[in-house]
């Protein structure tokens, strides 16, 4: 009999190729013998683990119970209880909430005073301080030793405990926790605007974290205009706060104001350690919660060199009865007689997530605020207006940041502003430096220039290594010498773009690139 035992063991049994064969009984000690067939049943256990990367197909629970299924858009996508237990959350593991085991929550939503989902990361919630303390979930950890996987699965099941009450704690900024300190700074550049105080009121007043919010305000006016802070402090109703302390500002003569590029680089010197950046018009109205909105939106990209852009709804959108759902959607380029320009936006059904893109807008740019340190705006670039877009979409995507019209629109924006202010009344010194700075941005884009073109710094404020401008002038079907863009109708009907792959060293038509 014992004879028998050895040669099924030795030959007749299915062992995994990584397995070492096993010694001759008569070679080991029984007690030995004992355990390493005690390990070769752990290995066939873990062998027979499967995990799907198949995001929409459900997960076979009735073939084993140790069938795993890889949920991409994150456990809180989840809404059935077999899913929940049986997956794991797909995105990334560098973030605080990926590549965790999911925990069904018995049925009620997982966080106190947050949001409704029933299924979130199981490590995560745990130390959440609004976790309800009621949850179901199934971990499996694999080790290897000695060329050996042991597989422990733990289920963890504490629905029948009663549910934590008492004070719930302040919830975090971000709806999913991305970072409980995150603060944001908006960028703000105005020239002579008249309702510049609304968009300062109005940021503060609609944020659900107004203690997190910094304003920078770059202020271009004369002595006899109304200043932008006081009259927002003058201006609240009873009860708010001035926010002043929140503010920084640079005051900037009007009749010294050298363009709108210009200014924005200025309010890029008032960044300090704040996580996001948010670029805003001087003449916007902010949606109620707007911050916690855009934070779950770029968490939902999943891509930490996201940028969520577009241009905003008009402001009659603002006080709709029933909301606008449909967001703004830029796809493509017209030539406005000096530059590629964006074409005028496309009101666009988008998903529950944000859609990759390749335009970018100056009036909405919602990032990480290291985008701003790692590609700032060009201060050589004075009186520019036709070109400002066009030039930070080919920088930023050639040091590899991705564009993604936002899922939800959360700024609205004054467009016909009758009789405003505007600094486009150039003397014939402003002419050629506006020019000298449009040949700027055709020589990094390698089309040919016409008279002066301004070269200072160019290395510094020139195009990044990632990607190369000559695939981004493909894509969107731009010859920038010829001025031949895709027709409207084309783009129209073909808006949807893939990602585009990082590369080293890529070569510039501008000369050297830059590496961050």
């Amino acid at each position: 009999m014992v004879c028998c035992l050895l040669f099924f063991g030795a030959s007749g049994t299915p062992r995994p190729k990584s397995s070492p064969t096993l010694p001759s009984r008569r070679e080991e000690s029984s007690e030995l013998f004992l355990l390493k067939q005690k390990l070769d049943k752990l290995e066939a256990k873990a062998a027979s683990i499967a995990v799907t990367d198949d995001d929409d197909a459900p997960a076979p629970y009735a073939d084993s119970e140790f069938t795993i299924q890889k949920v991409a858009g994150g456990c809180h996508t989840v809404k059935d209880e077999e899913r929940c237990v049986h997956s794991f959350d797909g995105r990334d593991a560098s973030l605080p909430y990926g590549a965790q085991p999911c925990a069904w929550c018995c049925g009620k939503a997982c966080l106190h005073g947050e949001d409704d989902n029933l299924c979130e990361p199981a490590n995560w919630i745990a130390t959440h301080p609004n976790y309800s303390g009621r949850s179901r979930s199934i971990d499996t950890t694999t080790e290897t030793s000695s060329s050996l996987e042991k597989t422990t699965t733990i289920k963890k099941d504490t629905c029948s405990q009663p549910e934590r009450t008492g004070p719930t704690p302040k919830p975090e900024l971000s709806a999913s926790n991305w970072d409980s300190s995150s603060t944001i700074f908006v960028a703000v550049a105005s020239y002579r605007d008249e309702i510049c105080h609304e968009t300062i009121g109005s940021l503060f007043k609609n944020a659900a974290f107004p203690d997190r919010v910094v304003v920078g305000l770059v202020q271009q006016s004369t002595p006899d205009d109304p200043d932008c802070v006081e009259q927002y402090c003058d201006e609240l109703e009873p009860g708010q706060i001035c926010r002043k302390d929140q503010i920084r500002i640079k005051n900037i003569l009007a009749e010294q104001a050298k363009g709108v590029t210009v200014a924005r680089y200025e309010t890029q010197q008032l960044l300090a350690d704040e996580k996001f950046w948010f670029q805003v018009d001087s003449h916007t109205h902010f949606k109620k919660k707007w911050d916690i909105i855009l934070i779950s939106d770029w968490e939902a990209t999943n891509d930490p060199r996201a940028i969520l852009t577009t241009y905003p709804l008009a402001l009659e959108h603002e006080k709709d009865v029933h909301e606008y759902s449909l967001v703004p959607r830029i796809c493509g380029y017209y030539w406005n007689g000096a530059m590629p320009f964006n074409q005028q936006a496309l009101d666009t059904e988008v998903p529950d997530k944000p859609l990759r893109t390749l335009f970018w807008a100056a009036g909405m740019s919602f990032s990480l605020a290291d985008s701003e340190r790692k590609v700032p705006y060009d201060p050589h670039t004075e009186f520019l207006f036709s070109g400002e877009e066009i030039l930070r979409a080919v920088r930023y995507w050639t040091h590899g940041f991705n564009f993604y019209t936002p899922s939800q629109n959360t700024i609205f924006h004054y467009y016909y502003r009758r009789g405003a202010p505007r600094n486009d009344k150039f003397n014939a010194e402003k002419s050629e430096k506006e020019r000298a700075a449009r040949n700027r941005i055709l020589h990094l884009l390698g089309a040919k220039t016409d008279g002066r073109t301004n070269l200072e710094e160019i290395e510094e404020y020139g195009m990044g290594c990632a990607r190369e401008v000559k695939r981004y002038l493909q894509l969107t079907r731009v010859n920038i010498d010829t001025h031949h863009l895709a027709s409207k109708d084309e783009y129209n009907n073909n808006c949807n773009f893939n990602d585009e792959p990082v590369i080293q060293n890529a070569q510039q038509p501008g000369g050297h690139c830059r590496k961050i």
